[in-house]
C-alpha cells in the first residue's frame, strides 16, 4: 500500500510538468526544495518548519520513503547500506504512530487512483523490475529474506503496536543494511531503467482520482512531527541522488544469477501443487477480463479493512509467511522467478488490455506450473501455520469495514462469469484444504449466496 501512495503522489507532482524524464526531476525539484544543505540524512534534528512548506514537493519527498523501497545501486556498498540505515532509522517514529483511523481512508482512495493507470505502463514496469530483481544473486537475496524474518519475529513480540508492529530500532538497521547489500549486486542499469518506466507509468492515471487522493495524501503529512518528516525526506534524498550514477558501475555490476533451471528431485506436497495450477486456470478468464470500474470499489474497501486489522495478528501473519517462504527450495523459487518474467514479458506485447495486460494462456500455465511446483516445495507445517495465522488476521477487522467490502464484493462478482466465479471458489477452497488448515471451514466468506 505505501507503493500505491508513493505511485499516487509521484503522478500528481508529475503533472505539473512537461518532464519526459521523471527520475531527472525527481532528484532535480528534491535538490531545489531545501532538503539537502551539506547535511548527512536523517541529522537535522533541530530544524523547524512551517506545514505551508509540505506542498506536493515535500509530499513526493516523503511518499519515495515510506513506499520506493531500494532504489539505486552505488558504487560502494558500504555507503549505500548507510543510506538504507538513515532511512529506516527515520522512518521508524513515523511508522510507529501511524492510526488505522488515518492511513485506512488515504489508502482505500490510493487504490481507487492506482486501478486507473495505463495497464500498458504498468506491465512494463512490473516487467523491468523484475529483470532488476533477478539479477540479484540468490544467495544475497536469501540473506535479506531471512534478516527479514528476524526482524518480523521480534516485532511479533511488540509490547504495544498501533497500525504496524515493529522490532527494535537495531534489528530494523540490520534489515535495511542487508536489504541495501542485496540491492548493491543488482544490475545497476535494469534498476535505472525499471525507475525510469516506473515514472512514467505514474503519470497514466485518472488525474481526478490523483487529485482526490492527493489532497488528503498532504494533510496525512501535514499531521506528521515536522522534524521526523525532514529526516525521512533527507534520508530518502540520499537515495534518490545515487540513481543518476547507475550507468557508471554498469560494468562492476552485473547480472550474477546462477539459480538452477531443474533440480533433480523435490519431496513435494503433490496436492497442493495440483490445486494451485486449477486455481490459476481458473483465475485466467476474469484477470484477463476485469475492468477497473468493476474492482476498483471492491478494492478500496479490502484495503480499508485491512487497515482496521490486528496488528499483532498481521506481522504474526507476515512472520508466518516469511517462514513458509524460506522454506521453498532457492532454485524452484527463482525458476518461479524466471517463468514469471518470461510471462510478464510476452504481457508487454499483448495488443489488448484491460485492467492488467496478460500473456498468452500457455505461458501463463507454464508460470503456474512452476510456482506451484516452487510451492509444493514448502514445509507442510509452515505452510499450514501461515494460512491458519492468515484466517485469523482476517477476522480481526472492523466490523463494519468487513460488511461493506463484502457488499462490494459482492456486486463485483456478479459482473464476472458465474461460471469462472464458481472454479475459483472451487479451486481456492480446495487449496485452503491441500494446506492442511481446518480454520478455513469456520471463516465467514460473505459470499455464500453468490
Amino acid at each position: 500500500m505505501r507503493s500505491l501512495i508513493f505511485c499516487l503522489v509521484c503522478t500528481a507532482f508529475a503533472r505539473e510538468t512537461d518532464s519526459h524524464e521523471p527520475l531527472n526531476l525527481l532528484a532535480s525539484s528534491l535538490l531545489s526544495s531545501g532538503a539537502s544543505r551539506g547535511r548527512s540524512p536523517a541529522r537535522r534534528a533541530g530544524v523547524r518548519m512551517d506545514s505551508t512548506t509540505l506542498n506536493r514537493r515535500n509530499a513526493l519527498a516523503f511518499a519515495l520513503a515510506l513506499g520506493s523501497g531500494p532504489l539505486a545501486a552505488s558504487a560502494d556498498p558500504s555507503v549505500y547500506a548507510g543510506e538504507f540505515e538513515a532511512l529506516a532509522d527515520s522512518l521508524v517514529p513515523i511508522v510507529r504512530e501511524l492510526q488505522a483511523k488515518t492511513v485506512g481512508p488515504l489508502a482505500g482512495k490510493a487504490v481507487n487512483a492506482a486501478v486507473t493507470g495505463n495497464p500498458k505502463e504498468i506491465v512494463k514496469t512490473i516487467n523491468l523490475g523484475l529483470d532488476a530483481l533477478l539479477s540479484i544473486p540468490p544467495d544475497n537475496f536469501y540473506v535479506a529474506a531471512k534478516l527479514l524474518k528476524q526482524g518480523t519475529a521480534e516485532a511479533a513480540k511488540a509490547e504495544t503496536c498501533n497500525l504496524v508492529c515493529l522490532p527494535s530500532k537495531e534489528r530494523a538497521e540490520e534489515v535495511a543494511r542487508s536489504i541495501a547489500e542485496a540491492v548493491s549486486l543488482a544490475d545497476p542499469v535494469k534498476l535505472q531503467m525499471f525507475l525510469n518506466q516506473a515514472g512514467v507509468s505514474f503519470k497514466s492515471g485518472d488525474p481526478k482520482e490523483y487529485a482526490a487522493a492527493s489532497g488528503d495524501l498532504v494533510k496525512f503529512f501535514v499531521a506528521l512531527d515536522k522534524n521526523d518528516f525532514l529526516a525521512a525526506k533527507d534520508a530518502t534524498l540520499a537515495i534518490i541522488k545515487s540513481i543518476s550514477n547507475a550507468e557508471e558501475f554498469a560494468n562492476k555490476f552485473g547480472s550474477t544469477n546462477t539459480a538452477d533451471e531443474r533440480a533433480a528431485k523435490y519431496t513435494r506436497n503433490g496436492r497442493v501443487e495440483v490445486v494451485a495450477e486449477e486455481l490459476a486456470e481458473a483465475l485466467y478468464p476474469i484477470v484477463k477480463s476485469v475492468k477497473a470500474k468493476d474492482i476498483g470499489p471492491f478494492a478500496s474497501k479490502l484495503v480499508e479493512l485491512g487497515a482496521t486489522g490486528d496488528s499483532k495478528e498481521i506481522i504474526k501473519t507476515i512472520d508466518a509467511g516469511l517462514d513458509g517462504l524460506l522454506s521453498v527450495s532457492q532454485d524452484r523459487l527463482f525458476a518461479a522467478l524466471r517463468a514469471l518474467k518470461d510471462a510478464v514479458g510476452e504481457a508487454v506485447d499483448n495488443p489488448t488490455c484491460n485492467l492488467i495486460c496478460v500473456a498468452p494462456k500457455d505461458t501463463v500455465l507454464k508460470f503456474t506450473s512452476q510456482a506451484s511446483t516452487a510451492l509444493s516445495t514448502a514445509d507442510p507445517v509452515k505452510l499450514k501455520a501461515f494460512v491458519d495465522q492468515a484466517l485469523k488476521s482476517f477476522e480481526t477487522g472492523d466490523k463494519e469495514k468487513y460488511a461493506a467490502a463484502a457488499a462490494a464484493g459482492k456486486k463485483f462478482l456478479k459482473a464476472l462469469n458465474p461460471n469462472d466465479v464458481q472454479r475459483v471458489k472451487a479451486a481456492s477452497l480446495d487449496l485452503l484444504k491441500a494446506s492442511g488448515s481446518e480454520l478455513y471451514t469456520d471463516v465467514n466468506w460473505g459470499y455464500s449466496d453468490v
